[in-house]
């Protein structure tokens, strides 16, 4: 393997790790627990531009925005801050 190659390779797999610890980050926040509700979408939302360019980049965020507010993200995942109801 080439070094350029090898150098791609490296900053590929260092974006989709950050990718995957912006969502991480995302769906904690707005995820239900059996202690509480939900954030809500917008809070969490702000809560992440204000690491913009120290923990996430700015397209990443930006993107998920877009798609909550524009592309009907905010009722696909509306259940995902309801508290799930006591095991009877």
């Amino acid at each position: 393997m080439s070094e350029s190659s090898s150098t791609s390779s490296v900053a590929r797999s260092q974006q989709a790790a950050a990718k995957g610890a912006f969502a991480n980050a995302f769906v904690g926040m707005v995820s239900a627990r059996s202690w509480r509700q939900g954030m809500d979408f917008d809070k969490a939302i702000g809560f992440l531009m204000e690491d913009v360019g120290r923990k996430f980049d700015r397209r990443v965020v930006t993107a998920l925005a877009n798609y909550i507010d524009n592309r009907g993200g905010r009722d696909a995942w509306k259940s995902f801050g309801e508290t799930p109801e006591a095991a009877e």
